[in-house]
């Protein structure tokens, strides 16, 4: 409970009497104020009441702290006067205290305005007592002096009067002394109250009772919260004779049964005993005793109990000692009071501290960055912060802002942000910004921050979580979507740019057969045709592209083949970048032809981008190489023999030992955030190793970079080619051709026929079942398309087999996501053709089919 105080404020400013009044509850004290600002409120007020307290400004407009002190003085009020401001120095506040005031405080320095008043109150009730006790004791002497002068005017009358005057002296005289010595023993105890703040007081206050006492033994306790005596402090003699090992000892209320202290309290009399006291074993021999209670407010709150006086103990032992328990009372209880709110306090900054070191604890070890940001400077990072910025604790607090940890580009994200809650707009900031780590690289964040009030400053508390690999990884999915999508997409435009293609094909050629003596137009017929093939591939590398083709390994000059990639580079690259070329090898290596374009491209758009702030050369070299010793090889995974060695070479910016180590790591990039996946150079790795080759990286930091790719080389032989034959066969045997598309049934008709074939053609399905089923005998083959409507390629087959068993099928896609050449065998499919085909190829796979030649089903390339 706080203490109440009433407290005359002469101030002018409202609210510096608000920030005193505050200090004031904060010391402890409950204070009822009164503010004045002028010599007749203050005149006012004093007359009005009496005040425990005065402050006084030193400085006011119409009004001065030392005019108030002097009205104080007048008065002759025996209370502290404090004066208190904004300016005043040390000399003019000595001068003050020289002039009577008890202290003077610095309104700049309000935390010395408790202890000020704290000391000062102490010393006007020590000056109080005093004059108390010196009142009574002149007010003794004084009537002293009266009866003496009285008793000797009597002694003239009468000697009978002079006895009874000599026998009222001294019983005066005795009362003096006894009022001496309780006022004596009150004094030290109260000065004990207000000097000792630790738990000695007690023992201190026991001394003095037993000096009082003239006892050897005793006891000196209070009622704590739970009903319990408890003994702060027993005499040295108590303590030696019983063992106890502590001075303090606590008494239940449920253990005082029939004690005289328990009997004292309940009844909340004194008891005086003179006989021997019964104790249990051990206690120290009780041959007499006074127990007194401490009452307060009908309560008893503790008690007094003292033993083994030499001469019994009398009524004047017993009221000394009531006396002082009645004195002690009102001050034990304030003093029990305030240690209770100490032990509260304390117990408060415990569970406080407990609570802070618990949260500290949560916030060191999240799993998320947690910072505190004040005056725009980072004031506490946790672990975690420091970790995703790669900066030890001391390197950021009190040295960063938040801005300085921000890529300079986003910055405005987090300006935005801030104006939005000065506005008002928001209570907490959300966004997602790049920071820059230690080494310098950018890294990708979600932040959450928000204001508050931390130690009575603003502050901003977040938290920060790395989402680089997040965002990586949502960048993944986008690209396996997109690639998703073009192979979608892909796969529509093959299935009709083949049949397209395929019109345009057959045509092409039937043309060119027609074509005899004009050598102009037999050009421009083959250019159209060259045109139509060049076409075949780009489906089949688009095909590829997006993962809807097959790898193709096949004997292939690479000097020809890595001309394509860099025709389409050169249009791409800027002009600051140019192309070395030194081509002198011609061998050949098993190799799928898309996939070295794509080996190409990705090692040289990495090159190039290295090169893309000041330029450079890029140099593509191709010769051959071999190695007879296994320590020769370049790369340990490389079998001595002879390889195709490619390289591709850069001027740009090279690479570190720490980037080296870890470019063929999948999602590994040093581009920024938007720029690249990190699976280009993954990608070649698994290429190479498809091709069982091996590829070796030179580089340093500021001086390019060389990837050289060795393949294994091949020889073009009969092993892996079949002789080169240009014949187109052909034949008689009756055909049903099948085909959705006008064109191509146009042209297939005339292309079989011109081979040789009688032929019979149908527009879907349906229409060449129903013929096949009327004169199944009559055909010797079934070419049909597989992509229909009523009836595709494939239901078509099972249905011909189930009329003919033995019927040969030859199946033509443009493209299909359901059947290729290796599933289209157990629908009974004996030749898988991808349009568009040449006239050689559909030729060569009739003949194939009807003379028996494959026992599997063919595929054209």
């Amino acid at each position: 409970m706080k203490q109440p105080l009433k407290v005359l404020i002469v101030e002018d400013s409202e609210d510096d009497t608000l920030l005193m009044m505050r200090e004031l509850k904060r010391g402890g004290y409950n204070p009822a104020f009164e503010r004045v600002d002028s010599e007749e409120d203050m005149v006012s007020a004093l007359e009005k009441e009496e005040r425990d307290l005065i402050i006084a400004d030193y400085t006011m407009p119409g009004f001065s702290g030392t005019a108030a002190l002097s009205l104080y003085k007048e008065r002759d009020l025996d209370i502290p006067f404090i004066l208190v401001s904004g300016t005043i120095g040390d000399d003019i506040g000595v001068q003050a205290m020289v002039a009577g005031a008890h202290d003077y405080i610095c309104k700049s320095n309000l935390s010395r305005l408790v202890p000020a008043i704290n000391r000062e109150l102490r010393e006007a009730q020590i000056r109080r007592a005093r004059r108390s006790a010196d009142y009574a004791l002149r007010k003794a002497r004084d009537e002293l002096e009266k009866r003496v002068r009285e008793r000797t005017t009597e002694l003239a009358l009468a000697n009978a009067a002079l006895k009874a005057e000599i026998e009222g002296r001294k019983r005066v005289e005795k009362a003096l002394r006894a009022s001496k010595r309780e006022l004596t023993i009150r004094n030290r105890i109260s000065d004990v109250f207000l000097s000792v703040s630790d738990g000695s007081l007690y023992g201190k206050v026991l001394d003095i009772i037993l000096e009082a006492a003239r006892s050897e033994s005793g006891i000196f306790g209070y009622i704590n919260e739970d009903g319990a005596l408890v003994c702060p402090s027993l005499d040295g003699k108590i303590s030696e004779t019983c063992g106890l090992s502590e001075k303090q000892i606590i008494f239940p209320r449920e253990k005082w049964r029939d004690t005289v202290w328990g009997k004292a309290l309940k009844e909340k009399k004194s008891f005086v005993s003179n006989g021997s006291v019964q104790v249990p074993d051990g206690h120290v021999p009780i041959l007499r005793a006074l127990t007194i209670p401490i009452v307060y407010r009908g309560e008893s709150m503790g008690i007094i109990a003292v033993a083994n006086k030499r001469t019994e103990y009398n009524d004047s032992d017993r009221k000394l000692l009531e006396t002082t328990a009645r004195k002690i009372a009102p001050v034990l209880h304030a003093r029990r009071q305030r240690d209770i709110q100490e032990a509260k306090r304390r117990q408060a900054q415990e569970a406080l501290r407990e609570s802070e070191e618990k949260y500290r604890s949560v916030v060191e070890e999240s799993l998320v960055g947690v910072y505190i940001v004040q005056n725009g400077i980072l004031v506490f990072v946790n672990r975690k912060f420091c970790e995703i910025y790669g900066y030890a604790y001391e390197e950021i607090v009190n040295r960063f802002t938040l801005y300085d940890l921000v890529h300079p580009d986003d910055r405005h994200i987090l300006e935005e942000g801030i104006r939005r809650r000065i506005e008002g707009e928001t209570d907490s900031l959300e966004y997602e910004f790049r920071g820059v780590h230690k080494n310098g690289k950018t890294i990708t964040l979600k932040g959450l921050g928000r204001a508050s009030f931390l130690q009575d400053n603003p502050s901003i508390m977040g938290t920060v979580i790395d989402v680089t690999r997040e965002k990586t990884l949502e960048q993944q999915l986008l690209h396996a979507q997109k690639m998703e999508a073009i192979g979608t997409l892909a796969g529509g435009i093959a299935h009709d740019f083949n049949n397209i293609l395929a019109a345009i094909i057959g045509f092409t050629e039937m043309i060119r057969s027609r074509v005899r003596g004009d050598a102009d137009m037999r050009r421009y017929v083959d250019h159209v045709l060259k045109a139509g093939m060049r076409g075949k591939d780009l489906v089949r590398q688009i095909l590829t592209f997006s993962r809807h083709s097959e790898k193709e390994l096949k004997p292939v000059r690479l000097s020809s083949i890595i001309q394509e990639p860099l025709k389409l580079l050169r249009a791409s690259l800027p002009s600051t970048i140019h192309i070395k070329q030194e081509i002198t090898s011609d061998s050949f290596a098993l190799a799928d032809v898309t996939q070295i374009h794509q080996v190409l491209m990705n090692l040289s758009t990495n090159a190039a981008h290295s090169m893309r702030e000041k330029g450079g050369t890029l140099g593509i070299h191709l010769s051959d190489f071999s190695f007879s010793a296994a320590l020769d090889a370049p790369h340990q995974d490389m079998i001595p023999g002879s390889y195709v060695k490619l390289s591709v070479a850069d001027t740009g910016c090279g690479m570190s030992r720490e980037v080296l180590k870890r470019i063929f790591d999948p999602f590994f990039t040093t581009k920024e955030t938007g720029e690249g996946t990190g699976l280009g150079l993954s990608v070649v790795h698994g290429i190479v190793k498809g091709h069982k080759g091996a590829v070796t990286v030179e580089s340093e930091a500021g001086k390019g970079s060389v990837f050289t790719i060795y393949f294994p080389r091949t020889e073009q032989n009969s092993e892996i080619f079949d002789e080169v034959d240009y014949s187109i066969p052909r034949g008689h045997e009756r055909i049903l051709f099948v085909d959705d598309e006008d064109m191509l049934i146009e042209m297939g008709k005339h292309v079989l026929e011109g081979l040789g074939y009688e032929v019979v053609v149908k527009a879907d399905g349906l229409e060449a079942l129903s013929a096949f089923r009327e004169e199944s005998a009559k055909f010797d083959l079934v070419i049909t398309d597989q992509t229909m409507p009523y009836m595709t390629g494939t239901d078509l087959a099972r249905e011909l087999i189930l009329v003919k068993p033995d019927i040969p099928i030859v199946l033509c896609t443009g493209f299909s996501e359901l059947v290729n050449a290796e599933s289209s065998k157990a629908f009974g499919i004996k030749a898988f053709l991808m349009k568009p085909f040449s006239v050689q190829e559909i030729a060569r796979t009739i003949r194939r089919v009807l003379d028996g030649k494959s026992k599997t089903v063919q595929k054209n390339s």
